[in-house]
């Protein structure tokens, strides 16, 4: 029991960490923006913020842990085919969980602060610096520190389900956003579950990183403004997403999933 206590203090006290660096940094530059000349952008910002606060966590938790880095991170190859089968079901989990966000917006509104955060995040301005944040920095250094340091830190002591559920909602956790929790930690489980399955981490940075480029590609790519997932919330009235879209979320998510289970049962009876 004592030990389990520790591994989960140690994995609080990591992203603990984490919020507490990302947050001097913010200070910093917020400082050094008022007193000097310089003007960064606050994606470039948030960037060196994420990558330094992640990083300083992730190599504490490599330092403290009696495996090869390599083991601890699962920085093993991964298989083309299972990769493309779960960047599709991570297409259809962007259309789902992005409509379990709108239900639990439309519960608990969001407020003007949070709505601007997120619509400065996916605005037309800057997007390579967008697509660089979500699609590159935040997939790298959220899994590196989720799926590889905390999850195998869990799974020393505690049950592999338990690991992937205690993991999934310290990741919604840490967004300390309530509007991207639920849907954070339920894109969590199915990411620990993939690393675990193929003891592969960049199978999770290719997930969160597909999950993430979806609304940018489908609103700067495609030009499509589709209310509740990539229009701006008109006079910050949260709405659903069209039914169509949902369906659509089922069906790709469906379908990947079917495919990465025929993909596993191929391995399995290999193995066999």
């Amino acid at each position: 029991m004592q030990n389990r206590n520790h591994s989960f203090l140690g994995a609080f006290g990591l992203c603990f960490l984490v919020l507490i660096t990302g947050f001097g940094i913010g200070v910093v530059f917020a400082i050094l923006q008022s007193v000097t000349k310089l003007n960064l952008d606050a994606k470039v910002i948030t960037a060196i913020g994420n990558s330094a606060s992640f990083g300083l966590a992730i190599w504490i938790g490599l330092k403290i842990s009696e495996k090869e880095y390599s083991e601890v991170l699962r920085l093993n190859p991964f298989k083309p085919l299972e990769a493309l089968s779960f960047a599709i079901t991570a297409i259809g989990f962007s259309f789902l969980l992005s409509e379990v966000d709108n239900l639990f917006s439309m519960l608990v509104p969001k407020p003007d602060f949070i709505i601007n955060l997120f619509q400065g995040l996916f605005d037309g301005e800057n997007i390579f610096l967008s697509v660089i944040l979500l699609s590159v920095v935040a997939p790298i250094t959220e899994e590196l520190m989720f799926r590889g340091v905390i999850l195998d830190r869990l799974l020393k002591y505690f049950s592999v389900s338990s690991s992937f559920l205690i993991s999934s909602l310290l990741f919604g956790l840490i967004h300390l956003n309530p509007w991207q929790f639920i849907g954070s930690s339920i894109l969590g489980i199915y990411m620990a579950w993939v690393v675990y399955k193929t003891n592969s981490i960049w199978n999770s940075i290719l997930i969160h990183a597909v999950f993430n480029g979806i609304p940018l590609i489908v609103l700067h790519g495609l030009q499509l403004e589709i209310p509740g997932f990539s229009a701006p919330i008109a006079g910050k009235i949260q709405v659903l997403q069209p039914l169509w879209l949902d369906l659509l979320g089922l069906l790709i998510t469906c379908f990947g999933l079917s495919l990465t289970f025929f993909l596993f049962r191929n391995r399995n009876e290999k193995i066999a």
